[in-house]
């Protein structure tokens, strides 16, 4: 086989933007494509490998892949093309762990937002109720053409604001301020006879929620049934953001080395070539073909991880399956 490379394994060398000095996940990306990492699956050529021990590690790592290859009789084209591959694979393997960690900062905000809103939303729920039930009767035939209506943000925003300016009415004095003050901070003395012109953070927070959050929770109080009382349809809305899958906690993140043996594993097949282990003459085992030119990918994009005999049983079951 030819040692000429395709030009998925050419590295970029130094790029003619000036590159950052930071390292991301043990590699050093470009300054033009380090804001994108977290989105994009960035390629060979996207990274400066700079020079020195990271292209000397790069190029031997290719090199270790194209041995195993030669030595099963892979035709050139066909293993170029498989290393190519398998390399985006060890690349994206490597920068998974940078994307999850902003997915899942990405995640923390909104789920505190979602917490923050469901905080305001209770404490408005818990001032309402607190009124004598005449004064709720009053708050609640003030609303009810609201409540009549498709929910959507705009009614939210109505709603809110109805609240607002119908709470300075209602008697005892005490019980109506608690209920503007959930819907308005209170200002402090020397701000007081002053006019609001600052948005509601009730409607600030509905804002800032998620937008699938905010879309599934008013098609589910679409499809529901009309509230008459603004206090039970609050706790709806309670119950709807609580249940929604954005504030729930999710399950654990499937093994990231895991997934890459899976796509290499694939690559492997097409070459012809079968996922197995290798034994020594006395039985015992030893990394085969298909373990050794995993770990030399990994080892070309500086990836620490150690590929064990179960994840490679793992591999094989896998690709049974997919059968």
């Amino acid at each position: 086989m030819n040692d000429q490379s395709g030009s998925w394994c050419r590295p970029s060398g130094r790029p003619d933007l000036e590159s950052l000095d930071s390292v991301v996940a043990g590699l050093r990306i470009p300054k033009r494509s380090l804001p994108d990492v977290p989105r994009l699956k960035l390629g060979p050529r996207a990274i400066d490998w700079g020079t020195g021990e990271r292209i000397a590690r790069y190029c031997k790592g290719i090199s270790a892949m194209r041995d195993v290859l030669e030595k099963k009789e892979v035709h050139s084209r066909a293993a170029e093309d498989a290393i190519g591959r398998t390399l985006l694979y060890a690349i994206d393997c490597h920068l998974e762990q940078t994307r999850r960690d902003a997915n899942r900062g990405d995640r923390k905000a909104a789920t505190k937002e979602v917490r923050r809103l469901l905080s305001r939303l209770k404490k408005l729920v818990d001032a309402i109720t607190a009124l004598p039930s005449g004064e709720i009767g009053k708050l609640n035939k003030a609303l009810s053409p609201l409540l009549a209506r498709p929910f959507d943000t705009e009614v939210f925003e109505m709603l809110v604001a109805t609240i607002a300016a119908e709470s300075p009415g209602l008697t005892p004095a005490v019980k109506a301020r608690r209920v503007y003050e959930a819907i308005y901070e209170s200002l402090d003395e020397k701000f007081a006879g002053l006019r609001r012109e600052a948005t509601s953070d009730l409607i600030d927070g509905w804002r800032l929620i998620p937008a699938s959050t905010r879309t599934s929770v008013e098609r589910e109080l679409r499809t529901g049934r009309t509230e008459r009382s603004i206090a039970k349809w609050l706790r709806r809305l309670i119950d709807k953001l609580e249940a929604h899958p954005d504030h729930r906690r999710g399950g654990a993140d499937p093994a990231l080395v895991g997934r890459f043996l899976n796509r290499a594993a694939r690559e492997w097949t097409r070459l012809g070539l079968r996922v197995g282990r290798a034994t020594l003459s006395d039985g015992r085992a030893r990394a085969g073909a298909f373990q050794q030119f995993c770990a030399a990918a990994l080892f070309a994009v500086g990836e620490p991880a150690i590929l064990s005999e179960h994840g490679i049983r793992n591999a094989r079951s896998w690709l049974y399956k997919q059968a």
